[in-house]
């Protein structure tokens, strides 16, 4: 697993520890089946830096960090859809839960502030 920067690599520590889990075994998946190395372009962050890029939700900024984003730019559509489906079939349960509708949802796929990635969140409380 790599980092964007020194910054998101620093902050990895501020991550909840079951998503840090998580996040490691979603890259032991994706070395062993594509032979293809995360990269980890966001971990946690400040209000500031959220409000920079328009982010609206404050997962990456709650302590323990609740979400991780992982560049997905140049990944096949069989990359993403195997990615997706094997951590929603594992850890599906443990993502984060919509205020509006309850639909818990562990990963999503984005494509904006920066750039296309897969913004991967745990819900609040987990223990």
């Amino acid at each position: 697993m790599k980092f964007k920067n020194k910054t998101v690599e620093e902050r990895w520590d501020l991550i909840h520890q079951k998503l840090q889990e998580i996040i490691k075994d979603a890259d032991e998946f994706m070395k062993r089946s594509f032979n293809r190395e995360l990269v980890i372009t966001e971990t946690a962050t400040t209000a500031e830096e959220d409000k920079k890029v328009g982010r609206v939700h404050a997962t990456h900024r709650d302590r323990p960090g609740r979400a991780v984003d992982i560049r997905n730019r140049d990944w096949s559509k069989n990359e993403k859809l195997a990615f997706c489906t094997y951590l929603t079939e594992i850890y599906g349960h443990l993502g984060a839960v919509s205020s509006g509708s309850k639909q818990v949802t562990l990963i999503y796929d984005k494509n904006h502030g920066t750039g296309p990635h897969f913004h991967v969140q745990i819900r609040r409380g987990l223990k």
